[in-house]
């Protein structure tokens, strides 16, 4: 995927920040319909470690009800990363979402390059999303199946 948006430090002596932007899926053979996703991301940064851990939204542009659900961590060796730019490796772990996204679980590998002069857009991102969403209801259709094999015996 590929993204941008706009990344803001809130509180420098906190590390608290966040960011919104957009990913976009890489449109691949066969995909017919590419994810269009809006992203939140809420954080914090330690500047001493140069770590980021934070959690994240993703939505899906088309269906507000469909999010992905779960927490990034990262890491750069560049110093004073949010007044000077430079680079973040992304971990992401879907932990769950709602809609279309319901139970989904997986995991994102990114990098996030950020400029803190550039516009409209202070941040470029690209990487890989990786996650299933489990059939909704199976057991209960399975189960309900099997309920009724075993009324239609008993008739």
């Amino acid at each position: 995927y590929s993204g941008t948006g706009n990344a803001v430090l809130f509180d420098a002596q906190t590390g608290q920040g966040g960011w919104t932007g957009t990913v976009l899926q890489v449109p691949d053979i066969g995909v017919t319909d590419p994810l269009s996703l809006v992203s939140v991301v809420l954080f914090q940064y330690d500047a001493l470690t140069r770590t980021l851990m934070g959690q994240f939204e993703f939505t899906d542009a088309n269906d507000l009800a469909s999010s992905l659900l779960g927490v990034v961590m990262g890491t750069t060796t560049d110093t004073d990363l949010f007044a000077n730019g430079g680079q973040l490796a992304l971990d992401y772990t879907i932990q769950g979402g709602t809609g279309l996204f319901a139970n989904a679980q997986g995991y994102g590998l990114a990098f996030l390059q950020y400029d803190p002069q550039a516009t409209p857009d202070n941040y470029a991102e690209s990487g890989l999303l990786v996650f299933n969403v489990p059939e909704p209801g199976s057991a209960a259709l399975v189960a309900l199946a099997l309920c009724g094999l075993v009324l239609r015996r008993r008739v």
